[in-house]
């Protein structure tokens, strides 16, 4: 079975039954059905724990808290202060709102706008070397003497 796509319902339950009729172990089942151990094993906990093989359909997440109004503001702040990190995004956000939102829910947000943000460095460039008095008597070509 590809890897992502659903699996019907008629299989679950085959498979699931196959199971709890002990007619094989985990791997065995799965590979007659042509499905993964890992998702049998799924199978089981979701049919015996949630009494249900229908598929979840919780896994599309939607920010439906984030209405006009607040992508508006998102939009204001990515535009007045590009070099912002999200968490530095997040509290001017939260500062303003009576609603606060969670980093990875405006980084989501973000992307969803479709808005750049400048990547400023946060430290040295790969490749570059100080050389100081005060790295332990090193010469200025960087070599010990």
């Amino acid at each position: 079975m590809a890897r992502g796509k659903t699996i019907s319902v008629d299989l679950r339950e085959r498979a699931v039954n196959a199971y709890e009729n002990g007619e094989g172990t985990y791997q065995e089942i799965a590979d007659r059905f042509c499905i993964g151990r890992t998702t049998l094993c799924d199978l089981v906990r979701l049919s015996r724990y949630a009494n249900t093989l229908d598929p979840l359909n919780g896994r599309r997440r939607t920010d439906h808290r984030i209405d006009e109004i607040g992508r508006g503001r998102i939009e204001a702040l990515v535009l007045a202060s590009p070099d912002a990190t999200l968490a530095e995004l997040t509290d001017a956000y939260n500062a303003g709102t009576d609603k606060p939102m969670s980093t990875s829910t405006l980084g989501r947000a973000v992307r969803a706008l479709e808005l750049s943000r400048k990547k400023s460095r946060s430290g040295r460039s790969s490749g570059t070397r100080t050389n100081s008095a005060s790295e332990g008597g090193n010469s200025p070509s960087g070599r010990r003497r």
